[in-house]
């Protein structure tokens, strides 16, 4: 597929392997305490092993201590670090900019500019963690043409993911809640469909 799918939110080996199986880019391991996705640098390791080399890693963090979050790197040892708070730039650039995704909620053209300027290697479009404001379509548009790999989030279904890859054409896709049965249970015919519904659309272009 052109568009790479990142599934987030996982908290079971067997889905990590059956996302992995299906074409997935990356796997997603949230770190957020009082979470319903949270894990345990323990659990996530049962996940890790399922996800293959070439598979890449994702550790979730939102405002953790850098020292919290450079724990859970070096026990998993994390291909990227996923920033979904309020993180600045200076932040991204002390953990590595390669390494970073920082999340962006492009809620009005100042949010677009800070994504615009952010060091980050990798952007994700997301609506705030705390159910405000869905992001400008807009925005997200022009995000998606002036940056380099721009995931998409935020809403994500099997049935509305097609639309969105042919509006956008982001770099990438990430779905959590989406493709799930239960919070942190996946459900393995979402997964399927979500896969073919990306891979429509990308013929379609």
């Amino acid at each position: 597929m052109r568009t790479k799918v990142k599934i987030c939110g996982v908290t079971r080996p067997e889905d990590a392997a059956q996302a992995c199986r299906l074409g997935a880019w990356a796997i997603g391991m949230i770190f957020v305490p009082d979470t319903p996705r949270f894990l345990t640098v323990e659990r996530a390791r049962l996940v890790a092993a399922e996800i293959p080399r070439g598979v890449l890693k994702v550790g979730v963090f939102a405002d953790a201590p850098r020292s919290e979050i450079r724990r859970v790197d070096d026990a998993l040892e994390l291909d990227l670090l996923q920033l979904h708070g309020t993180e600045t730039d200076s932040v991204v650039k002390t953990l590595g900019v390669q390494r970073c995704v920082k999340t962006v909620f492009l809620t009005g053209p100042e949010r677009l500019a800070f994504a615009l300027s952010s060091s980050a290697a990798y952007l994700l479009s997301d609506r705030p963690r705390s159910g405000g404001a869905a992001p400008d379509a807009a925005l997200v548009v022009r995000l998606c043409a002036e940056r380099e790999r721009v995931l998409s989030a935020g809403g994500l279904t099997p049935e509305t993911v097609g639309d969105r890859v042919r509006r956008e054409r982001p770099w990438g896709v990430d779905v959590s809640g989406g493709v799930e049965r239960a919070p942190g249970v996946k459900d393995g015919q979402k997964l399927e469909s979500f896969f073919d519904a990306v891979a429509r659309a990308d013929r379609e272009e």
